[in-house]
Parts: structure tokens; C-alpha cells; sequence
């Protein structure tokens, strides 16, 4: 059953609609336009720059969709489609093609790929890649790949012009040429303000968030929450805010800028934010100074495959900037699915 794509103009107020705010009876929504998704979503990317919205099944196919025109692009994937990401610019998404690893050792079952797709002509462009799991962008040309199997490696890598990527950091040895981060499965985000990767896990009894950083193209591990620490019983998705003001492991939110430093615990798991989210919608508790005392439902880090949830400051479990966002700003025309609002600013929110 495929969804339907709506096209609204909002009112006066900007919200979060899949999880209606106490005053939702004072949003009004016109529909304007309205289309038929090509394939079901379990994640999605709206550029604001483009005017596109992007939408990755649960397996083997990417769709652009020009919002304009409701033209569909699609993309098969070699293997699986993972992951995808939008560049910093809006104008370029990368998916992840993951040919699988060899369990407990690190290393490539088969060949994974990155692709490429360029919004301004909808045409796609291919690399082969070490391990491509997830994925973030750096830049235009630069992606941030993980390994999805237990402890698991980075890689920094450039697009390059052959047919492979082009790996930027220094190998570590047996990984071939990822950087070992002692961390375990889970999902990460890129802040390219500071530079900083945030990652938190998933699968482990100890839920754990873990900042590195970037620099002269080397991995570099910052501080983390800790084994058993202070982000003990959260965890279930993993978001940074549009304007990386906060990052959120599931229902907690912590500073992007010292993860030990937890500053608010929200009723539900954050999806997706801006600088505004978290601050509306439900009423955030103030963190707790140790451990949770109980895991939340869904408490281990997810892997980012559900299209539209609910949340006090947020809705669909995405990368932060693409879909279901809060804002501020004026609103234009919104695309919504499956009766959630993506709200679309008429100035562009900041990628991540």
C-alpha cells in the first residue's frame, strides 16, 4: 500500500503534525496538491534548496521526487540500500550500499558502493566503497562511511574521480582502511560547524554516546558518555538539530559539544530537530544528573528505518534535517505522508 503525498499551506502557526501538539485544533492546512508515493518509506530527505524529496524503501530502492512536478526518479541498489544522507549544500544525496561484512571480523563479505545523486539534474554517479553501512556527508564530495556489524570502523573518504572512493584517513591496521572506534553497531551524525562525529550504539547493555572529531582528515576520540554512564537507559534513535544545537539518543538530549553533559530527558524518542524542537511541543523533564533509572521503550539505538513516528519535539526517524521538522520561520507548501506534516521553511534549514 503505497503512501500518499500531500502538498499543504499551513497557517499562521508552524507544528509538528504526526504527533499533534494540545493546540493542534488551531493549525489550519489547505491541501494544495497532493500525489501518490512511488514506493513505501522507511526514511526520507526533503532539500529545501532543491525543492526535492527523496524516500529509501526497506531494501532495494531510492526515489527523488521532484515536489513540483511529482516526477519520480528511482535508483536500484547492487545489494541493500541502508543509509542515506543529504549534503551540507542540499544539493546532492549519498546512499549506502551495503554488500555485507564478514561476522566478527570487519571486513567485507562483498563489495558495498556509495551513490550519488545530484538533485539539480536528477542523475545518479557510483563508487565502490570498503564497507558502506551508514553514511554522512562532509561535503559535496566527501562522505563518512561506518561498518554495521558488532565493534565497528569509520572511514573518511573522497569521491574522487576513478571508480572508487579515495580513503583520506590513515589505515589502522587489520580493518584495512578503517579506523577502528571501539564502539558498537548503532548509528552516528556529522556536525560539519565543529566537525565532530557523534555516535551512539545500539545492541549493547550499556547505552553509550561517543564524540570524535575530525581533524587533518584523522579520526580523533573525544569524550563519551561512558560504559554504564550517563546515558544509561536511553538510546533508540540518534539526531542532531538542523543547527546543531542539541543531539538527542532517543529521548534524551544532550549538549553536541560535551556529550557527558545531558541536558533534558523528552516523554518520547526524538526523530528528527531543529534548534527549535525539544523546546516545544511536549514539555521535556530536566535530565537526570546520573544513569536512567529505567530503559525506555525501544531503549537500544535503532537503525533509523521508521518512517513516521511520534515525539514530543520531533517525528520520523530520519537524519535530523530532512523530514517532519518544527520550524519558526514562515512556511511554504509542506509535503506530508501518512498524515505527518513536513514543514518546509521558506528560508533553508542547515543539513546534516
Amino acid at each position: 500500500m503505497h503512501l500518499l503525498l500531500r502538498v499543504l499551506t499551513i497557517g499562521s502557526i508552524c507544528g509538528i503534525c504526526a504527533f499533534l501538539p494540545r493546540d493542534a485544533a488551531a493549525l489550519t492546512y489547505t491541501e494544495v496538491d497532493s500525489f501518490a508515493a512511488p514506493t513505501n518509506a522507511t526514511m526520507m530527505i526533503y532539500s529545501p534548496t532543491m525543492d526535492a524529496l527523496v524516500l529509501k524503501n526497506a531494501a532495494s530502492a531510492i526515489v527523488a521526487i521532484d515536489i513540483e512536478s511529482g516526477e519520480p526518479t528511482t535508483r536500484l541498489a547492487n545489494t541493500r540500500f541502508t543509509d542515506m544522507t543529504l549534503s551540507p549544500s542540499g544539493r546532492y544525496v549519498f546512499g549506502a550500499d551495503y554488500g555485507g561484512e564478514n561476522i566478527g571480523y570487519g571486513t567485507p563479505s562483498s563489495t558495498s558502493y556509495v551513490h550519488r545523486l545530484d538533485l539539480t539534474s536528477m542523475t545518479w554517479d557510483l563508487r565502490t566503497a570498503y564497507i558502506a553501512g551508514n553514511v554522512q556527508a562532509v561535503s559535496d564530495t566527501q562522505v563518512i562511511l561506518k561498518s554495521i556489524d558488532q565493534w565497528v570502523t569509520f572511514t573518511n573518504n573522497a569521491w574522487g574521480g576513478g571508480t572508487a572512493l579515495v580513503p583520506l584517513n590513515t589505515a589502522s591496521g587489520y580493518w584495512g582502511p578503517g579506523y577502528y572506534a571501539s564502539v558498537y553497531f548503532g548509528d552516528f551524525r556529522y556536525d560539519i560547524r565543529t566537525g565532530r562525529l557523534l555516535h551512539g550504539n545500539a545492541g549493547l547493555s550499556s547505552q553509550e554516546i561517543q564524540a570524535f572529531r575530525i581533524a587533518n582528515n584523522e579520526f580523533v576520540k573525544q569524550e563519551g558518555s561512558g560504559i554504564y554512564g550517563s546515558a544509561q537507559g536511553y538510546g533508540g534513535t540518534v539526531v542532531l538539530a538542523t543547527d546543531g544545537s542539541a543531539f538527542y539518543y532517543g529521548a534524551l538530549q544532550v549538549d553536541p559539544l560535551d556529550v557527558t553533559h545531558n541536558l533534558h530527558v523528552f516523554p518520547e524518542l526524538i526523530r528528527a530537530a531543529n534548534g527549535a524542537a525539544g523546546k516545544t511541543g511536549a514539555t521535556p523533564e530536566r535530565a537526570p544528573a546520573g544513569p536512567a533509572s529505567a530503559t525506555p521503550d525501544g531503549g537500544a539505538a535503532g537503525d533509523g528505518e521508521e518512517a513516521v513516528g511520534a515525539g514530543g519535539g520531533a517525528s520520523a526517524d530520519v537524519p535530523d534535517s530532512h523530514v517532519d521538522i518544527e520550524c519558526e520561520a514562515p512556511c511554504s507548501r509542506t509535503p506530508v505522508v501518512s498524515g505527518s506534516a513536513t514543514i518546509k521553511p521558506m528560508v533553508a534549514m542547515a543539513s546534516a
